[in-house]
């Protein structure tokens, strides 16, 4: 996935009352592509709420200098994608030695960053495949470009989510009876899925399947 160019893609699904996804991407006769994945916990309103899928072009996200705004409200600019309140998620391609400062939006004390190319530097020098989570801080973070390779990572920042978090399987939840009752939803989802029969595509996806 490349921030300067047209291929640059969204998917936004929104689980709600249970989802059953995974194998959109999955081999066939589509072409190889690389991804940045993100997962958010949904807060209690939007738990049960009816399941949800986005697709966004390449020139539906908003670009801010070497950024590309595929979550969130940053810099004037609004993304298309309907995600809660509280976060912003950017993908930034830097050249060799380009240098651009992020500076997050008020309460937006968490911030991470995942290399996805190249190599930069945020405080410390990070290479591909790395992941950092900075320190709870509102100040501005620079980041600059490695020399001769430059970097294409991806940056998120958020409002420090006010839930404790109950982890299951395959979801999260805001409380142990939200969590029971997503896991029950998401077996009988995958009873529904299965007595659908092969639901694979000529390119060797499987669509997204809810209720």
């Amino acid at each position: 996935m490349s921030a300067r160019t047209p291929t640059l893609g969204v998917e936004w699904a929104r689980a709600g009352s249970g989802m059953w996804h995974g194998k959109e991407l999955s081999a066939g006769t589509s072409a190889t592509v690389q991804g940045f994945q993100l997962w958010i916990a949904l807060p209690p309103d939007l738990e049960y709420a009816t399941p949800e899928v986005q697709y966004i072009g390449g020139d539906g996200a908003p670009s801010i200098g070497p950024a590309r705004l595929i979550v969130g409200v940053y810099a004037g600019e609004t993304s298309p994608v309907r995600a809660p309140h509280g976060v912003n998620y950017l993908v930034i391609t830097l050249k060799p030695g380009e240098r651009w400062t992020y500076e997050p939006p008020p309460g937006h004390v968490i911030a991470w960053v995942a290399v996805g190319k190249g190599a930069l530097t945020a405080g410390e020098r990070l290479l591909k495949g790395d992941l950092a989570i900075f320190e709870k801080s509102d100040a501005p973070i620079t980041f600059e470009g490695a020399e001769r390779a430059g970097s294409i990572f991806v940056l998120g920042s958020a409002v420090p989510h006010p839930y404790e978090l109950h982890l299951g399987s395959y979801s999260v939840h805001t409380s142990a009876k939200a969590l029971a009752a997503g896991e029950r939803n998401l077996r009988e989802l995958k009873q529904s899925l299965d007595a659908t029969g092969d639901r694979r595509t000529g390119s060797g996806s499987t669509p997204v399947f809810r209720k």
